[in-house]
């Protein structure tokens, strides 16, 4: 999540972003390679995540959501449509995430804007 805000907010070019945060980062290689992994791929899909964003933030524009709460969604968005880890988990780790980097409103809003999309894939699944 933080490497997509950090990508987001243009600082440097994305490989330079990434080769400082492996370099700083005091996880372990396997657990930096896996957050690179998700962070490239949720970057690589922000305008279908933006998309769905959009549809879903009812009477909200994108640009009055915050940098770090659309980090949030575009990771858990990314997760959702291109990994097998199960939806719930992605929500929970969303929220998680949310009272931790944001607002606890910030985690009730990410849940409804989850939840709902979650929802219609199912609805369009049956």
């Amino acid at each position: 999540m933080q490497l997509l805000y950090q990508y987001h907010i243009g600082m440097d070019n994305i490989a330079n972003q990434s080769k400082l945060y492996l370099e700083s980062s005091q996880a372990e290689p396997q657990t930096q390679a896996m957050a690179l992994e998700l962070a490239i791929g949720a970057w690589g899909a922000c305008d279908q995540s933006d998309a769905v964003i959009r549809e879903y933030s009812l009477h909200w524009d994108i640009d009055r959501i915050t940098m770090v709460d659309r980090a949030i969604m575009r990771l858990a968005l990314y997760e959702i449509n291109a990994l097998d880890t199960p939806n719930v988990v992605v929500v929970d780790e969303a929220i998680e995430l949310a009272k931790r980097f944001s607002t606890q409103d910030a985690a009730k809003f990410i849940n409804g804007i989850l939840g709902a999309y979650i929802k219609s894939l199912d609805t369009n699944h049956v």
